[in-house]
């Protein structure tokens, strides 16, 4: 292993956490992106979370969020 590694067990690096649920209804317009497994699906006004942040679906890799 390079030196450049560490050994370390992931849930001490970072934090895995199930997305929000959110209604098409319970939307209100905005620019904070509504992502779902086919991608960004619409906007809405409150951002759920604050990045950054990687979101992840069952067989790939979407998005990666800066802010």
């Amino acid at each position: 292993m390079s030196s450049d590694w560490i050994e370390t067990i992931i849930g001490e690096q970072v934090t895995l956490q199930r997305g929000f649920d959110i209604t098409k209804a319970e939307q209100r317009p905005g620019v904070v992106p509504v992502v779902s497994s086919s991608g960004i699906s619409s906007y809405h006004d409150t951002a759920a979370v604050q990045g950054p942040g990687v979101v992840l679906v069952a067989r790939e890799l979407l998005e990666v969020y800066t802010s």
